[in-house]
């Protein structure tokens, strides 16, 4: 899984993978994964390992998939809403 996020108004490019180095994403009990997304980094080391930044005004986050299985081709697959939480 690999989420990137684009800013408009500067060149740069942020990528949140499953393959990065370091400690790793932090997964749930149930195994999902929630991703942070703000122009500020996360006090919470759970929040940090998923922490996407973001620039401080709107923007758009694309998600990019890599040899989707069956299900996003089929339309079984619905991509969770994006909520603010804080």
């Amino acid at each position: 899984m690999r989420m990137t996020e684009a800013c408009p108004r500067r060149v740069r490019l942020t990528r949140l993978s499953d393959r990065r180095l370091g400690p790793g994403l932090h997964t749930e009990d149930d195994g999902s994964l929630t991703i942070a997304m703000s122009p500020g980094e996360p006090s919470e080391p759970e929040r940090r390992a998923n922490w996407l930044p973001t620039p401080a005004g709107t923007f758009r986050p694309i998600l990019r998939m890599h040899e989707p299985d069956d299900a996003v081709f089929d339309g079984r697959y619905e991509l969770p809403a994006i909520t603010r939480t804080r």
